[in-house]
């Protein structure tokens, strides 16, 4: 989406992207069929799967499981404090399986955080137009 007005003359152009940029996963198909099939989405359907809308899920994923990981030791149904969100997000181990599970298996590799390394593993990849 970044060069996509410029046409021919993005020939070449690079980014870097934290997730696999060609493949289209589980959550891209549940999102057409919750959400966009309902008539309940906004924007464009065919934004769906570009490298800013997949980066954006993964994020918003991303701080649903600091909160889940978080409920899960200290209450769930209880009001966390910012100090265990977080713990959260410092302790998030998301493995192949469980990625699998949330439909991000094949878009995003496993990350698991600690306090000592809040991004886990860096990994990114280069695309090219």
């Amino acid at each position: 989406h970044d060069v996509k007005d410029i046409g021919a003359g993005a020939k070449g152009y690079n980014a870097i992207t934290i997730h696999n940029s060609a493949a289209k996963d589980k959550v891209h198909d549940d999102l057409k069929k919750f959400v966009y099939d309902k008539g309940q989405g906004t924007g464009v359907p065919a934004g769906v799967g570009t490298l800013a809308h997949t980066r954006g899920m993964m994020i918003s994923m991303l701080q649903v499981e600091a909160i889940r990981a978080a409920q899960e030791k200290y209450g769930k149904g209880k009001v966390l404090t910012p100090e265990q969100v977080r713990w959260g997000f410092e302790n998030l181990d998301l493995s192949a399986d469980k990625l699998k599970a949330l439909g991000f298996g094949e878009i995003m590799r496993p990350v698991k955080t600690s306090c000592q390394n809040h991004m886990g593993t860096d990994r990114a990849r280069i695309v090219q137009w």
